[in-house]
Protein backbone atom coordinates (compact mmCIF):
# COMPACT_ATOMS: atom_id res chain seq x y z
CA UNK A 1 0.00 0.00 0.00
CA UNK A 2 1.30 3.35 -0.97
CA UNK A 3 0.34 6.05 1.17
CA UNK A 4 1.35 10.12 1.86
CA UNK A 5 1.39 11.03 5.50
CA UNK A 6 2.20 14.37 7.10
CA UNK A 7 5.73 15.05 5.96
CA UNK A 8 4.62 14.93 2.49
CA UNK A 9 6.92 12.31 1.33
CA UNK A 10 5.45 8.85 -0.11
CA UNK A 11 5.74 5.62 2.10
CA UNK A 12 4.99 1.79 1.87
CA UNK A 13 2.57 0.51 4.76
CA UNK A 14 3.10 -2.42 5.93
CA UNK A 15 0.91 -3.59 8.88
CA UNK A 16 1.44 -5.92 11.60
CA UNK A 17 -0.63 -7.04 14.94
CA UNK A 18 0.96 -3.66 17.21
CA UNK A 19 2.54 -2.27 14.18
CA UNK A 20 2.38 0.43 10.86
CA UNK A 21 5.19 0.24 9.69
CA UNK A 22 6.12 3.05 6.47
CA UNK A 23 8.98 2.22 4.63
CA UNK A 24 10.21 4.17 1.96
CA UNK A 25 9.44 3.16 -1.86
CA UNK A 26 13.14 2.54 -2.73
CA UNK A 27 13.79 0.07 0.42
CA UNK A 28 13.74 -3.45 0.16
CA UNK A 29 11.08 -5.42 1.76
CA UNK A 30 11.19 -5.42 5.33
CA UNK A 31 11.64 -9.15 6.13
CA UNK A 32 9.02 -10.70 8.27
CA UNK A 33 11.13 -12.22 11.03
CA UNK A 34 11.96 -8.55 11.53
CA UNK A 35 8.20 -7.50 12.10
CA UNK A 36 8.18 -10.55 14.45
CA UNK A 37 10.98 -9.53 16.57
CA UNK A 38 9.78 -6.01 16.88
CA UNK A 39 6.17 -8.09 17.69
CA UNK A 40 8.00 -10.04 20.01
CA UNK A 41 9.89 -7.37 22.04
CA UNK A 42 6.64 -5.21 22.09
CA UNK A 43 4.44 -8.13 23.69
CA UNK A 44 7.61 -9.21 26.32
CA UNK A 45 7.69 -5.48 27.83
CA UNK A 46 4.23 -4.84 27.92
CA UNK A 47 4.17 -8.11 30.27
CA UNK A 48 7.44 -7.34 31.67
CA UNK A 49 6.32 -3.93 32.94
CA UNK A 50 2.60 -4.47 33.33
CA UNK A 51 1.06 -2.50 30.70
CA UNK A 52 -1.26 -2.91 27.61
CA UNK A 53 -1.08 -0.25 25.26
CA UNK A 54 -4.14 -0.76 23.08
CA UNK A 55 -3.03 1.59 20.36
CA UNK A 56 -0.17 0.49 17.40
CA UNK A 57 2.80 1.90 17.13
CA UNK A 58 3.89 3.97 13.93
CA UNK A 59 7.46 2.77 12.71
CA UNK A 60 9.08 5.21 9.99
CA UNK A 61 12.37 3.70 8.89
CA UNK A 62 13.99 6.30 7.48
CA UNK A 63 17.16 6.10 5.28
CA UNK A 64 20.07 7.68 7.19
CA UNK A 65 20.80 11.01 9.58
CA UNK A 66 19.75 13.46 6.74
CA UNK A 67 16.16 12.13 6.39
CA UNK A 68 16.10 11.79 10.09
CA UNK A 69 16.99 15.93 10.78
CA UNK A 70 14.43 16.76 7.90
CA UNK A 71 11.62 15.01 9.31
CA UNK A 72 12.29 15.26 13.05
CA UNK A 73 15.06 17.66 13.24
CA UNK A 74 17.09 15.24 15.01
CA UNK A 75 20.16 13.95 14.48
CA UNK A 76 20.15 10.82 16.19
CA UNK A 77 19.73 6.95 15.14
CA UNK A 78 16.17 6.73 16.46
CA UNK A 79 14.00 8.41 18.38
CA UNK A 80 10.25 7.47 20.10
CA UNK A 81 7.91 10.46 20.12
CA UNK A 82 5.58 9.23 23.22
CA UNK A 83 2.46 11.52 22.48
CA UNK A 84 2.05 10.18 18.70
CA UNK A 85 3.38 6.71 20.07
CA UNK A 86 5.85 6.90 17.08
CA UNK A 87 9.01 5.01 16.45
CA UNK A 88 11.67 7.04 13.93
CA UNK A 89 14.61 4.94 13.42
CA UNK A 90 17.53 4.24 10.69
CA UNK A 91 16.78 0.48 11.88
CA UNK A 92 13.91 -2.01 10.98
CA UNK A 93 14.10 -3.43 14.22
CA UNK A 94 15.11 -1.10 17.10
CA UNK A 95 14.60 -2.56 20.40
CA UNK A 96 15.87 0.75 21.99
CA UNK A 97 12.88 2.76 20.66
CA UNK A 98 10.44 0.39 21.40
CA UNK A 99 11.55 -0.08 24.89
CA UNK A 100 10.59 3.46 25.91
CA UNK A 101 7.01 3.48 24.38
CA UNK A 102 6.40 1.01 26.77
CA UNK A 103 8.06 1.68 29.60
CA UNK A 104 7.37 5.66 29.46
CA UNK A 105 4.28 5.36 27.36
CA UNK A 106 2.04 4.35 30.49
CA UNK A 107 3.05 7.30 32.77
CA UNK A 108 2.97 9.81 29.28
CA UNK A 109 6.39 11.40 30.21
CA UNK A 110 9.81 10.21 30.60
CA UNK A 111 11.71 10.20 33.83
CA UNK A 112 15.04 11.50 34.52
CA UNK A 113 17.52 10.51 31.75
CA UNK A 114 19.49 7.99 34.06
CA UNK A 115 16.45 6.17 34.37
CA UNK A 116 14.57 6.59 30.91
CA UNK A 117 18.28 5.46 28.89
CA UNK A 118 19.16 3.39 31.49
CA UNK A 119 16.29 0.80 31.51
CA UNK A 120 15.95 1.09 27.35
CA UNK A 121 19.79 -0.06 26.88
CA UNK A 122 19.51 -2.59 29.38
CA UNK A 123 16.23 -4.07 27.82
CA UNK A 124 17.09 -2.84 24.41
CA UNK A 125 19.45 -4.30 22.14
CA UNK A 126 20.30 -8.22 23.09
CA UNK A 127 24.24 -6.98 22.56
CA UNK A 128 24.11 -4.40 25.01
CA UNK A 129 25.21 -1.42 24.32
CA UNK A 130 27.30 -0.39 20.30
CA UNK A 131 27.94 -4.30 20.17
CA UNK A 132 29.45 -4.81 23.96
CA UNK A 133 27.26 -5.98 26.92
CA UNK A 134 26.83 -3.82 29.72
CA UNK A 135 29.45 -5.85 31.58
CA UNK A 136 31.83 -5.62 28.96
CA UNK A 137 31.49 -2.12 29.37
CA UNK A 138 32.22 -1.49 32.82
CA UNK A 139 35.17 -3.67 32.92
CA UNK A 140 36.21 -1.33 30.04
CA UNK A 141 35.40 2.00 32.12
CA UNK A 142 37.18 0.11 35.28
CA UNK A 143 40.50 -0.31 33.42
CA UNK A 144 40.05 3.27 31.81
CA UNK A 145 39.34 4.20 35.13
CA UNK A 146 36.19 6.24 34.09
CA UNK A 147 33.49 4.59 36.32
CA UNK A 148 31.71 7.90 37.18
CA UNK A 149 29.90 8.56 40.37
CA UNK A 150 26.55 8.07 41.11
CA UNK A 151 26.19 11.37 42.15
CA UNK A 152 27.21 12.67 38.87
CA UNK A 153 25.66 9.89 36.84
CA UNK A 154 22.13 10.80 38.57
CA UNK A 155 22.24 14.31 38.22
CA UNK A 156 20.62 15.31 34.42
CA UNK A 157 22.73 17.93 34.30
CA UNK A 158 26.21 16.26 34.17
CA UNK A 159 24.73 14.68 30.51
CA UNK A 160 26.60 16.67 27.41
CA UNK A 161 25.72 16.32 23.95
CA UNK A 162 29.26 13.87 23.56
CA UNK A 163 28.74 12.25 26.34
CA UNK A 164 26.50 9.03 25.42
CA UNK A 165 29.49 6.69 24.62
CA UNK A 166 30.49 6.89 28.43
CA UNK A 167 27.19 7.64 30.10
CA UNK A 168 24.51 5.46 28.23
CA UNK A 169 26.24 2.10 29.44
CA UNK A 170 26.60 3.30 33.26
CA UNK A 171 23.10 4.48 32.74
CA UNK A 172 22.19 0.76 32.12
CA UNK A 173 24.79 -0.46 34.53
CA UNK A 174 22.83 1.29 37.41
CA UNK A 175 19.39 -0.35 36.21
CA UNK A 176 20.94 -3.54 36.55
CA UNK A 177 22.24 -3.09 39.66
CA UNK A 178 18.84 -1.68 40.94
CA UNK A 179 16.33 -4.51 39.81
CA UNK A 180 19.03 -7.10 40.85
CA UNK A 181 19.43 -5.66 44.06
CA UNK A 182 15.76 -4.01 44.80
CA UNK A 183 13.64 -5.88 42.71
CA UNK A 184 11.80 -5.13 39.69
CA UNK A 185 8.77 -3.69 41.50
CA UNK A 186 10.75 -1.05 43.33
CA UNK A 187 12.59 -0.13 40.01
CA UNK A 188 9.06 0.36 38.03
CA UNK A 189 7.91 2.43 41.35
CA UNK A 190 11.00 4.71 41.34
CA UNK A 191 10.49 5.14 37.28
CA UNK A 192 6.56 5.79 37.83
CA UNK A 193 7.78 8.71 40.47
CA UNK A 194 10.74 10.02 38.68
CA UNK A 195 10.32 13.54 36.00
CA UNK A 196 13.01 14.37 33.34
CA UNK A 197 12.75 18.17 35.10
CA UNK A 198 14.52 16.27 38.58
CA UNK A 199 17.65 17.62 40.23
CA UNK A 200 19.74 15.72 41.03
CA UNK A 201 18.49 15.89 45.19
CA UNK A 202 15.16 15.25 44.04
CA UNK A 203 16.63 11.86 42.65
CA UNK A 204 17.55 10.89 45.14
CA UNK A 205 15.65 11.52 47.71
CA UNK A 206 13.69 9.37 45.79
CA UNK A 207 15.87 6.69 45.27
CA UNK A 208 16.02 7.04 49.33
CA UNK A 209 12.26 6.75 49.96
CA UNK A 210 11.90 3.98 47.64
CA UNK A 211 14.81 1.83 48.85
CA UNK A 212 14.71 3.05 52.28
CA UNK A 213 18.50 3.22 52.14
CA UNK A 214 20.95 6.31 52.42
CA UNK A 215 22.62 7.72 48.34
CA UNK A 216 26.19 7.38 49.61
CA UNK A 217 25.06 3.40 51.08
CA UNK A 218 23.46 2.58 47.99
CA UNK A 219 26.94 3.51 45.81
CA UNK A 220 28.80 1.37 48.09
CA UNK A 221 26.44 -1.42 47.22
CA UNK A 222 26.66 -0.20 43.45
CA UNK A 223 30.19 -0.61 43.02
CA UNK A 224 31.06 -3.68 45.32
CA UNK A 225 27.83 -5.27 43.18
CA UNK A 226 30.44 -4.32 40.29
CA UNK A 227 33.82 -4.98 42.07
CA UNK A 228 34.85 -1.55 41.53
CA UNK A 229 37.60 0.05 43.88
CA UNK A 230 36.78 3.07 46.15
Amino acid sequence: MMIKNKFNKEWRLIKSRHFDFFIRPTDRKIKMATLNKAERHYVKMNKLWGVSNRKKITYYLLADREEMIEVLGKNTSGFAKLDDCAVYSLYPFHPHEITHLVTNGGIKRRPVLALSEGVAVFYGWKNGWDGKSIEKWQNLFKRQNKIIRLKILLDKNSFKNNSEPVFYPQYAAFVKFFIKKFGLAKFKALHKVSLSTDSFNQTAEKIEKITGIKLSEIEQKYRQYWRIAN
